[in-house]
């Protein structure tokens, strides 16, 4: 006999419902988000149909349920109405909905990428982050400036001969700014030459890089969002 799991899963516990064919409740509770809190919970769980809602701390226990051998299914939690639509929401009734939605063959599937494609994904994200926490500091640089009436012209600040120039104003709080873009330019560099070698590592990005304008960074980034084309029924889906 098969059983159906709905899994609400927060950063440090998820809470699970366990039910059989009838939707008879048959486990329910909390367990750490961690290995030995799945291997606690499933223990004597040998066959189950498992729904968890996408969010941020879904792949430890997606990936756990995976190699197992479980029939895991990530559902987009805007398209799960039924627990949106709850008035009163608890980590429960989530449990219990998403239970009664892949027992009901109803769940609303994301496509989960591979493990290697999430990495990927990470690696061009977190540069994309730090890229702009870059430009917040260049902006408070900027703010500096006016606060105090200086201009500086005829010079790119963020060149070295910038960054000297601004040094020579000695300026705390833009000294502070500086050292800290510095640091994340030495962040981004490091990021970018992964980036450049993985790309230089893949025939997908290859063939990605010979479109003018594409480079090695935006090909990783096409690829890390698409994954596989296969997933998309047509180009116009794959546009949209």
């Amino acid at each position: 006999m098969s059983n159906f799991i709905g899994i609400d899963v927060h950063q440090d516990e998820c809470h699970a419902t366990v039910q059989n064919e009838e939707g008879e409740i048959l486990k329910q509770g909390y367990f750490q988000n961690s290995p030995s809190g799945f291997e606690r919970f499933f223990d004597g769980i040998d066959e189950a149909e498992v729904a968890i809602e996408a969010g941020d701390a879904w792949q430890p226990v997606y990936d756990w349920l995976d190699e197992n051998g479980y029939d895991v299914k990530l559902t987009h939690p805007h398209k799960t109405r039924i627990i949106a639509e709850v008035k009163i929401k608890t980590d429960c009734r989530d449990s219990e909905a998403l239970a009664d939605l892949v027992r009901a063959d109803l769940i609303p599937e994301v496509y989960v990428p591979s493990e290697e494609r999430r990495k990927l994904r990470e690696i061009v994200k977190q540069r994309g982050k730090l890229v702009k926490e870059k430009t917040k500091y260049k902006n408070r640089i900027r703010a500096e400036l006016r606060k105090r009436g200086i201009e500086i012209d005829g010079v790119n600040l963020w060149t070295k001969k910038g960054n000297n120039r601004l040094k020579e104003l000695e300026i705390g709080p833009i000294n502070d700014f500086l050292e800290v873009m510095r640091t994340l330019n030495d962040r981004i560099r490091e990021l970018e030459k992964k980036i450049k070698k993985i790309a230089g590592e893949m025939e997908e990005a290859q063939l990605l890089m010979t479109i003018p304008g594409v480079s090695y960074y935006s090909a990783l980034t096409i690829i890390a969002e698409i994954a596989t084309v296969e997933r998309f029924p047509n180009s116009e889906h794959l546009c949209s």
